[in-house]
């Protein structure tokens, strides 16, 4: 049986989630913490660590999406209404025939699910926008029978003839996406059946874009009585075959940026693509002067797009959240977007979304404890060893209770958190209640990291990679995972 809209309407697709992120957004995931216990024995620090990355090369990490499996629906073609929408009356004598329409009871109006703050800390400290609510929601297992479907036609198919579409737009969905998700609903009357071309393959839209589901999300949010949001999606991606997302492929490329309006610089590592910009602001009017092209004078970037989705990342909800937070903050307040606003929480993302180990950032965000603030914690680091540590302490007056309850700018500063030896340091410190030990160990390992960055960067910058340099940074390298 068809779900109801208000079933629809609280759902997102088990295939398109993305990945508990690893904030307080949703709950701590402890990564990898065997390597450390491994080693607490060895203690005092340091001791050595053959497998820890080179201090100067960083860190890259990228989930592996599930495949999605291809194949074409089983289920009947649905009923589909007659198309009474105004932006379709004018194509009314259509050659195929529908039986009359099901009674149809007006769904309750649809908010997003209320905010609870214990159980939905976010590190990024703000309230959360629909799409990501939803996707929490969907990680957390909350109302699994209320999920949008998983499509079966993901994939593009090719000799089907059940496709629907929205009158004048390139958009197909397949009946089980339809008739689980709007059969019952008064958007009905805005499809009709078409036959398309029964040798080429086709995708489900709905089915296999995330924009189709988030101008859903957003329709229902906005109380909208039609499918506004729809026609500007299919618009966007119409008007942009030409040049399409490159997803999670490096590609060398002119970007869009979010300029800050008070440095006047480009929020760091955030690039999007011309697809995704234009999609963001086709959903959110409000925002169109938001993004920018980078500047003139720079000749393209090899970078990323930082709003490519795929069902494994756990950035897009984030990023997508900071946009669709500034755009509805701007509309209550009937006011331009507080831009440098979005561009602290777009920095915040990019800076806890993933730890960035011994790499330098600027102007990042860090947890500190008051009586030591070397110790500088990444979010993630935050949530994966601090976290569940004062969860065990449960008591304010240990060492993981003297943490900053916020995470405070700073103009650069690494992560000291992320190695097995260092959580084997901070966890015995805890467990002993020895302020004095992690303040020893964390200043001496900061003063070999600078002075062996200084080197590194001296080499760097004399210009001269022969072969006595580059076995110079491999010394620097190998003394460094002594240290880390």
């Amino acid at each position: 049986m068809p779900a109801s809209s208000s079933q629809a309407a609280e759902n997102f697709v088990e295939s398109e989630k993305p990945r508990p992120c690893r904030s307080s957004a949703t709950f701590p995931i402890v990564r990898n913490e065997e390597a450390g216990e491994q080693k607490k024995a060895q203690l005092p620090y340091p001791d050595d660590d053959e497998n820890q990355d080179a201090w100067f090369e960083g860190m890259s990490a990228s989930g592996v999406p599930r495949q999605l499996q291809p194949g074409a629906s089983v289920s009947s073609m649905p009923h589909i209404p007659p198309v009474i929408d105004e932006m379709t009356a004018a194509n009314s004598d259509q050659d195929f025939t529908v039986a009359s329409s099901p009674v149809y009871l007006a769904p309750p109006s649809w908010q997003p699910p209320s905010f609870d703050p214990e159980q939905e800390k976010s590190r990024v400290e703000r309230p959360m926008g629909a799409y990501r609510r939803y996707s929490d929601a969907m990680m957390r297992g909350d109302d699994q029978e209320q999920r949008l479907p998983e499509c079966s036609r993901t994939t593009p198919v090719a000799g089907l003839m059940d496709w629907i579409t929205i009158p004048r737009t390139d958009f197909n969905i397949c009946p089980d996406c339809y008739g689980e998700v709007f059969a019952s609903t008064q958007y009905r009357t805005h499809f009709q059946p078409l036959l398309r071309p029964t040798m080429n393959p086709i995708a489900c839209d709905f089915g296999s874009s995330p924009w189709y589901r988030i101008a859903w999300l957003l329709t229902l949010k906005e109380q909208k009585t039609d499918l506004q949001l729809f026609y500007k999606a299919a618009k966007v991606l119409a008007s942009t075959r030409d040049r399409p997302c490159p997803g999670s492929q490096k590609a060398l490329e002119f970007w869009y940026v979010v300029k800050d309006p008070f440095t006047r610089r480009a929020v760091p590592d955030f690039t999007v693509c011309y697809e995704c910009t234009k999609m963001v602001e086709a959903l959110f009017p409000v925002l169109r002067d938001v993004f920018g092209p980078q500047d003139a004078w720079q000749e393209p970037v090899r970078s990323v797009c930082s709003l490519h989705f795929h069902p494994g990342r756990e950035e897009f909800p984030l990023y997508f959240d900071a946009f669709e937070m500034a755009a509805e903050t701007a509309f209550k307040y009937d006011r331009s977007p507080d831009i440098g606003d979005l561009c602290m929480t777009l920095n915040r993302i990019g800076t806890f979304s993933e730890c960035r180990e011994s790499r330098r950032v600027n102007d990042g965000y860090w947890y500190s404890l008051t009586f030591l603030p070397e110790f500088t914690v990444c979010g993630e680091c935050y949530d994966d060893v601090v976290r569940p540590q004062q969860l065990l302490d449960d008591d304010n007056d240990h060492i993981s209770g003297h943490f900053l309850p916020k995470p405070q700018k700073l103009a650069v500063a690494t992560c000291q958190l992320y190695s097995p030896r260092m959580r084997d340091v901070f966890k015995w410190a805890c467990r002993r209640d020895d302020a004095e030990y992690l303040k020893a160990r964390v200043k001496e390992r900061k003063m070999v990291e600078d002075h062996l960055h200084a080197k590194f960067v001296h080499l760097v910058r004399d210009g001269r990679r022969n072969r006595w340099t580059e076995e110079q940074i491999d010394k620097l390298a190998r003394e460094w995972r002594k240290w880390e």
